[in-house]
């Protein structure tokens, strides 16, 4: 099992190869399966031209310690527009930051007693309702996780908190919420039809040493990955409360690699990515300085699920990438270029006026507009981080 502090790294920075000498990015000693056969392509999608990114207006928190640094790291489309969420880290404790804009370029800083010594991670919206999910880590070591409702993401309250543990991912569904919280050694799913009254989700189906990372509603009900001993496993539910589990093809260890996990599912409009990591077995004595590999999974219908094949585009990125839904045109890779993808197998370039030149943390896609939170390259210690507004073109 990969580390509790992997998942802690929340939607800060995107992990890439910056030199061999600082991370593996030699080709993975795993043998892709040659009998893997790529599914029929989808119909005719929705393709973008270019993306054309607009001048933003974040208002900004008091500058209160030279240490001081506020990042935006998620961001979600919900009633009355955009939120964004995020906290500073200076040495004096964390402070969460809510921002909330009605169009994407203007956006206010909205501030709460509550938000003092919370460290906000993670944002996710329904046609009513804004969860935002975080910590309050006075004492490190006796977290307590938090989550917060709002009706309109200017008007915040509290609404469910759990000793003991780190909040770590939201999802919203046509049936409500889910949040993956860090317990110790192990994860615990809490599940809400209206955001405002919680309950642990069922176990039932899941094996007894499962760590979730990352929960999202597919077109076929709930979808949670994670691992479970040494192997990526995906699990789906239709009420949060039964799981049955979706075998995953090459999600084991073989010669060269010591164990597989997943730590993303990316629901799309034509198909549904998982993406994980291999890992060398040096990783079991160091796991920051060791041979990590990128890995995907992608599912249809038609197909169940598939493993790119090791020269896929989407994992040459690096490792530890991540990858949006985008919509009809399926799903979007925001890094240092802008690519689009069906099913995952393919990804088409799109044009950037001008390049965002920045590191993506997330992004929503909303018609004709990404939404995009995330570090700027170059930043000086005055910035809270990169807002991004696009226009898509088509």
């Amino acid at each position: 099992m990969l580390s509790n502090t992997r998942y802690r790294m929340k939607r800060v920075l995107i992990i890439v190869c910056l030199s061999a000498a600082l991370v593996a990015c030699s080709a993975n000693p795993r043998v892709d399966d040659l009998d893997v056969v790529r599914p029929q392509p989808p119909a005719p999608v929705v393709v973008w031209d270019g993306l054309t990114w607009q001048a933003t207006t974040p208002e900004l928190p008091a500058k209160i310690s030279v240490e001081q640094w506020d990042q935006a790291v998620a961001v979600a489309a919900g009633p009355s527009g955009y939120v964004v969420v995020g906290s500073n880290s200076d040495v004096m404790g964390y402070v969460g930051r809510i921002w909330h804009s009605a169009d994407s370029i203007g956006w206010t800083l909205e501030e709460h007693d509550f938000s003092i010594g919370l460290e906000l991670v993670d944002v996710a919206a329904n046609a009513e309702t804004f969860i935002a999910i975080g910590t309050r880590t006075g004492n490190p070591n006796d977290p307590v996780a938090v989550i917060l409702s709002s009706p309109d993401g200017s008007n915040w309250s509290e609404v469910s908190t759990t000793a003991g543990a780190w909040a770590s991912r939201v999802a919203t569904s046509p049936a409500g919420f889910a949040v993956i919280l860090q317990v110790d050694e192990s994860t615990q799913m809490l599940v809400s039809r209206d955001g405002r009254d919680w309950a642990p989700a069922g176990s039932d189906g899941m094996a007894a040493d499962t760590w979730i990372a990352d929960v999202a509603w597919d077109r076929e009900g709930w979808l949670a990955v994670g691992s479970a001993g040494d192997h990526a496993v995906a699990y789906r539910s239709a009420d949060g409360q039964s799981w049955s589990e979706d075998r995953l093809p090459a999600s084991g260890p073989v010669a060269g690699i010591i164990d597989v996990s997943a730590y993303q599912v990316v629901p799309g409009r034509w198909a549904t990515l998982i993406l994980g990591l291999d890992r060398e077995p040096s990783c079991a004595e160091d796991d920051d300085w060791c041979g990590k590999y990128q890995v995907t999974w992608s599912w249809t219908a038609e197909s169940g699920w598939t493993r790119l094949p090791k020269a896929n585009w989407i994992n040459d990125r690096g490792y530890g990438v991540e990858v949006f839904p985008a919509g009809d045109a399926g799903f979007l890779y925001l890094g240092e270029e802008v690519r689009l993808s069906a099913d995952g197998w393919d990804w088409n370039p799109v044009s950037e006026d001008p390049p965002s030149d920045a590191l993506t943390a997330d992004a929503v896609v909303e018609g004709d507009r990404v939404v995009a939170v995330g570090v700027p390259l170059g930043a000086d210690e005055e910035l809270v981080g990169w807002f991004g507004s696009g226009l898509i073109t088509r």
